[in-house]
């Protein structure tokens, strides 16, 4: 206590605290605004890969993802010390000509760099059935030589930096087939990346399959490379959240025991703080992306896979989803084009969702859990004109009858369509989502 103040008399130090007060009170500043619910979709959220620069997707593509594009590690670093940049280069002058972020995943091990020689696995060319083998070749899964990966790692940023945006530590380090080293040797890559890059670039930690060895999610984030936790040295956390096969998109991101929902809680316990990103998605995937072929489904519930699986990301604050793939089919039963590289029904699918969230805020996405419409999912939207519901129901045959919105003008199908819809009236709606435009 100030001792000036000490010495006043008692009806004075009153009078002086009233002061006080009333000083403080005016003085406050005023109370923030309430920050505004919901999100704004923007044009990275779009993320796609494709394998070949001559195909570029003919749909909206904010982002792509640099994987299984012929650009690995491996394919770059042929020879000690020699690196042959030229198709990442053509890649990256095609991405950035069309205007899409570009994040470049950075495994996997040249034979030449692997730390420990006698410990690497076969290549699954030289040994198809060992459910080990390393699917990029032998010792592409193997803990690298720390010295060679940090060089090749300041190579990549001094070459790229400004022109690509995020690069990946790894592809999925919790698949035998991509990663043989412990989730510490992966966390130390990690520290020694993020060291190597400085500025300019984002990291993203290795992606993980969410739904199969989450223990070794698990031991990733928990580990703590040079005695500090390794939340501390990568900016995006990276997941593929393939469900299980017969799964939809739903039970991607929403189900308890789905893939997003069970790394959250993995997250949480390490105090994982940081945002997510989808970095593989598609459906109908056996073992890995590996084994039995994925069962067919419809054309129309490709599409309807699509836009439910991008507004379902969106409302889960994912902000990078890459569909996987545009011009691989050789897993997964989402195809996003044809062999002569046009878009699928699917395909459009992207830019329908892209232009239906385009200016808009996506407030949420939510589903009856009970009753008539039970099953049935609305993700709301705010525009400068009113408001956006998309509307569909999960059961894969049953339709429900759904009462629209007072102020409702039209709606958009699956395909594009636009038709009058009557403020009031009801619609039966399927497994394929509805816009419907409503002034409030």
């Amino acid at each position: 206590m100030d001792l000036a103040r000490r010495h006043l008399p008692a009806a004075a130090r009153g009078l002086a605290a009233t002061v006080a007060v009333v000083l403080a009170t005016v003085l406050l500043p005023a109370p923030a605004a309430p920050a505004a619910t919901g999100v704004t979709v923007p044009r990275q959220f779009f993320g796609q890969h494709d394998s070949r620069p001559e195909s570029w997707p003919r749909v909206t593509v904010g982002s792509v993802r640099l994987w299984d594009a012929g650009v690995t590690w491996r394919d770059i670093e042929r020879t000690p010390g020699s690196y042959d940049w030229s198709r990442l280069d053509t890649l990256v002058r095609v991405a950035r000509a069309k205007g899409a972020e570009i994040t470049l995943t950075l495994g996997q091990t040249p034979t030449f760099r692997v730390a420990q020689p006698s410990t690497q696995r076969p290549g699954c060319g030289e040994a198809p059935t060992n459910p080990y083998c390393a699917r990029y070749g032998a010792g592409a899964t193997s803990m690298p030589n720390t010295n060679a990966w940090i060089a090749y790692v300041k190579e990549v940023a001094a070459r790229y930096r400004g022109r690509i945006a995020a690069l990946q530590v790894w592809n999925e380090s919790n698949v035998p087939g991509f990663w043989s080293g412990t989730q510490a040797q992966m966390a130390e890559l990690t520290y020694l990346a993020k060291r190597a890059v400085g500025s300019g670039m984002q990291i993203v930690s290795p992606s993980f399959v969410g739904r199969t060895n989450r223990s070794l999610i698990s031991a990733y984030f928990a580990a703590k490379p040079h005695g500090q936790p390794v939340r501390n040295f990568f900016d995006k956390v990276g997941l593929s959240l393939y469900p299980a096969p017969t799964g939809t998109p739903e039970t991607s991101t929403e189900d308890t025991f789905g893939p997003l929902k069970v790394v959250q809680r993995i997250l949480k316990k390490y105090k994982v703080n940081k945002p997510i990103w989808n970095t593989e998605i598609n459906y109908g995937l056996a073992s890995g992306g590996t084994g039995a072929k994925p069962p067919t489904i419809s054309a129309d519930r490709q599409a309807a896979y699509v836009v439910r699986t991008y507004l379902l990301n969106a409302d889960a604050r994912i902000q990078r989803v890459f569909w996987y793939a545009w011009d691989l089919q050789s897993i997964g039963n989402t195809y996003l084009s044809t062999s002569s590289g046009s878009p699928t029904l699917a395909g459009k699918a992207v830019g329908l969702t892209a232009s239906w969230v385009a200016k808009s805020r996506l407030k949420s996405c939510s589903r009856a859990t009970k009753g008539a419409t039970k099953g049935l999912f609305v993700c709301t939207l705010t525009y400068r004109g009113g408001v956006k519901r998309i509307y569909w129901n999960t059961h894969p045959t049953k339709r429900v009858k759904v009462t629209m919105p007072k102020t409702a003008t039209y709606g958009i199908s699956l395909y594009g369509k636009k038709t009058k819809i009557k403020g009031g009236s009801k619609k039966y709606v399927d497994y394929r989502p509805l816009l419907v435009r409503s002034k409030k």
